[in-house]
């Protein structure tokens, strides 16, 4: 017998979300097309119209909310990035300086032994 556990979909609490505003979506446009009758068919026009109204509004003061807060967070962000980028790029020329001296003091040494 096939075991047919193994090829399902795991419902997690995320997909069982994502299923139930899927299933009540379809089901607001069945009844925005005249499905269950002509009186719920006005009800649901002039609902989704004040739905989509308000909910523009709601998304508006949304984003000009939180796209100001994002935004200086990202810059912050690049911002200490960058920071430590140089303080790197300054430390790896010191760290090649300090080799070159390195080197430079070893053939001097050398130089002096066979003179």
């Amino acid at each position: 017998m096939m075991n047919l556990s193994n090829n399902s979909i795991k419902l997690t609490k995320t997909t069982k979300i994502i299923i139930a505003i899927a299933v009540i979506i379809y089901l607001w446009c069945l009844g925005v097309f005249g499905v269950y009758g002509v009186t719920a068919a006005a009800f649901m026009s002039v609902a989704t119209g004040y739905i989509l109204k308000y909910g523009a509004l709601l998304f508006g003061l949304f984003m000009v909310i939180f796209l100001p807060i994002r935004i200086q967070a990202a810059l912050q962000q690049n911002k200490d990035k960058q920071e430590s980028y140089q303080i790197k790029q300054q430390f790896d020329k010191s760290l090649a300086a300090e080799k070159l001296l390195t080197e430079v003091a070893k053939a001097r040494e050398g130089m002096t032994k066979y003179e």
